[in-house]
């Protein structure tokens, strides 16, 4: 019975120092994360900017939308890899169909 209730024991420490131990390695990876360091994408309101196909693009760039890669990873085999980001304004000015 003592057997048992030391192996135990054992298993319990060696889990504990398995535990800290990655975390303590993994931590500098976690840190340099971009979802842990704060990406300016991220923090920002989530409708900020809305996407659309360049090719369906109405108005100007760097005025009316900024040409970006497209942040799905999908997208990076598509011709173009690009998309066009509105903000909400601008989208709903430039599209009435979706002025609601």
């Amino acid at each position: 019975m003592n057997i048992k209730r030391g192996l135990f024991r054992l298993w319990l420490v060696m889990s504990l120092f398995w535990v800290i131990g990655v975390g303590f390695v993994g931590s500098g990876y976690i840190k340099s994360d971009k979802w842990w360091k704060g990406d300016e994408w991220w923090e920002k309101d989530p409708l900020a900017f809305l996407p659309v196909r360049c090719e369906d693009a109405r108005g100007t760039v760097n005025v009316d939308y900024e040409k970006l890669d497209a942040f799905e990873p999908w997208n990076q085999y598509r011709t173009p890899s690009t998309a066009c980001y509105f903000t909400i304004e601008k989208l709903r000015a430039l599209f009435p169909e979706y002025k609601d």
